[in-house]
């Protein structure tokens, strides 16, 4: 406001900005007028490590807190301020902002929850508004606590559960507080507080769950597509042509042997094999790697098939063809229900065998064995093609 010369680009968004600027004199036009451009760029809410910034409608404070420590602002406040707050929830049970968790520990850690089911608790959260875990209580609300000699430990097992096992990583903020029992005693428990997330969370298995009331429970596609427009990521399935288009691709161009028909036996490639490849790759992709796409090249000897994406830390290349992991899992109840038009039958007909099933009969058809290989953050399939018979 204090150049001689502006361009208005946008005369309603600057309105908008005007009118907030207007109502909340504490804030800049300039931090008004960037939320303003975001929303209708359809970016909100938008993040900001600026407090001030944070207090415009839209506008999302992105604190940097310690863990233990609760940052103040107008997105972050505590959801309990007291033990008689958090004593009033417990009284009152779980419900669509608090879950409860009775820790049970081993000598080697903590046995109970596991962490599966942690992970999909702070997502659905994450996924909703908000809401907090409390660690040392049952579903009754009997506080049984944590010892104190293990507080550490259990502290450490849930930050590593929603940085390694939530995407994105989730940070929750966590709190030691002393209840009573009911032998009136106190004992230590842990609350770990999860915001609202910025972006769209699911589990490392692949799982995108959402708080309901007192439960959790699977989004549903067009919930999940909702969801991904309103957090300000488009969520985008494109492969759905490759699924026809590749094996029909590899149909037409490859070279058939002499004196052989391209289908069938004697093809150069066994078109099933192709097909089980290409929906494997779809499946098991890493739709989270921005800009990725599935790539097939066709040579004179063999097919190369690249997945964005590498493997879970826990499975080899080795153990590929006799251990399962599922990335996606909406997208593979998806391909588990929708047909093929080539073959009449559903793209994935059971979960496990898709990787044996590529190894076997590409054996069986070309007599080599196809080749998984890892070359950085993607996973290439070699399917090899028949040899052509000697004249």
């Amino acid at each position: 406001m204090e150049h001689d010369r502006f361009a208005l680009q946008d005369e309603d968004v600057v309105r908008r900005a005007h009118a907030t600027f207007a109502r909340k004199r504490s804030v800049d036009f300039s931090d008004c007028l960037v939320v303003e451009i975001a929303r209708k760029a359809g970016h909100v809410p938008i993040g900001t490590f600026d407090r001030n910034m944070s207090r415009v409608d839209g506008a999302h404070w992105l604190c940097l807190a310690p863990l233990g420590h609760v940052p103040v602002g107008p997105d972050r406040e505590p959801m309990f301020d007291t033990a008689d707050q958090i004593l009033n929830q417990i009284r009152a049970g779980e419900d669509g902002r608090a879950e409860f968790k009775e820790v049970r520990l081993g000598d080697r850690g903590v046995i109970s929850p596991n962490t599966e089911d942690l992970a999909a608790e702070l997502v659905a959260f994450a996924n909703a508004v908000g809401g907090a875990v409390l660690f040392g209580a049952d579903d009754s609300g009997a506080v049984a606590g944590i010892p104190p000699a293990r507080l550490d430990a259990v502290e450490g097992w849930i930050i590593n559960v929603a940085t390694h096992n939530c995407e994105p990583p989730i940070r929750p903020i966590l709190r030691k507080v002393l209840l009573p029992s009911a032998a009136g005693d106190e004992r230590h428990v842990l609350l770990a507080e999860v915001p609202r997330g910025l972006y769209v969370h699911r589990t490392s298995g692949g799982r995108y769950y959402l708080r309901v009331g007192s439960t959790k429970r699977d989004l549903t596609p067009p919930e999940l597509a909702r969801l991904f427009q309103q957090r300000g990521r488009e969520y985008v399935f494109d492969e759905q042509a490759v699924l026809a288009a590749a094996v029909a691709f590899v149909a037409q161009f490859m070279q058939p042997p002499t004196h052989a028909s391209p289908s069938g036996a004697d093809a150069r490639y066994d078109l099933d094999v192709v097909d089980e490849a290409v929906v494997n790759a779809v499946a098991r992709r890493d739709y989270a790697i921005s800009g990725s796409k599935i790539r097939l090249f066709l040579f004179a000897d063999r097919i190369e098939l690249y997945s964005p994406g590498g493997l879970p830390s826990t499975i080899t290349l080795d153990e590929m063809p006799y251990r399962t992991f599922t990335r996606n899992q909406l997208l593979v109840s998806f391909l588990s229900r929708i047909r093929s038009k080539r073959t009449g039958q559903v793209f994935l007909e059971s979960r496990g065998e898709g990787v044996r099933k590529i190894l076997r009969e590409g054996e069986a058809h070309s007599g080599r064995r196809p080749e998984y290989r890892l070359f950085g953050d993607e996973l290439r399939l070699t399917l090899w093609a028949k040899s052509r018979p000697v004249d």
